[in-house]
């Protein structure tokens, strides 16, 4: 079974306790290596804590891109990170996937989001790591199966990303990714 978290985090996912009545069910708290957000005693995530906009031991690259869901913000978005990780990255290749994997993040933010979307970029030289927040709350089934005409910005994101994560409260929503600039590109 593709669960969409790297490393063990998929079976630690799977281990956690049912939430506690009325509370939102955690899809997932998962960061880098050595960092994640606290969970309280029911498996939930609590509102205030959601996972750093920037790993500790990462540089931002640039402010986060604020837009909303109107107009050419996430075209202009793409290209902004783009930008940033070839600053980067040299390999065309490599930035085409994080160009792709940015847009599905986003389309899936103005989709399924409200309010004002952000994007964030942050390196740690060989990494990169890349943020789509938005105002929208959580969706009870994030992977669900492709449908013919959309659905597969995830399942794009698990094939080309070496890390990635959901981070969900009930008035936000992070999707992020890492690409290591020191592998070869993903074939899809």
């Amino acid at each position: 079974m593709m669960c969409g978290w790297s490393g063990d985090s998929c079976r630690k996912l799977r281990q956690l306790r049912p939430p506690c009545p009325g509370k939102p069910k955690i899809k997932a708290s998962v960061a880098l290596p050595g960092h994640s957000a606290q969970m309280n005693d029911c498996g939930t995530l609590p509102e205030t804590s959601v996972v750093n906009a920037v790993t500790e031991g990462m540089e931002r690259l640039g402010e986060p891109i604020g837009f909303t869901g109107e107009g050419d913000g996430g075209r202009r978005a793409r290209r902004a990170v783009r930008e940033r990780a070839a600053k980067v990255f040299a390999d065309e290749a490599l930035l085409d996937d994080v160009e792709l994997m940015t847009a599905e993040g986003v389309a899936n933010a103005i989709l399924h989001g409200s309010g004002l979307i952000s994007v964030a970029v942050a390196t740690d030289g060989g990494r990169l790591r890349v943020e789509v927040s938005d105002d929208g709350p959580a969706r009870s089934d994030p992977g669900g199966p492709p449908r013919l005409d959309h659905g597969r910005g995830l399942t794009v994101i698990d094939a080309l990303a070496d890390e990635w994560g959901l981070d969900q409260t009930p008035h936000r929503t992070r999707l992020w990714f890492v690409i290591d600039g020191r592998r070869p590109p993903a074939a899809v």
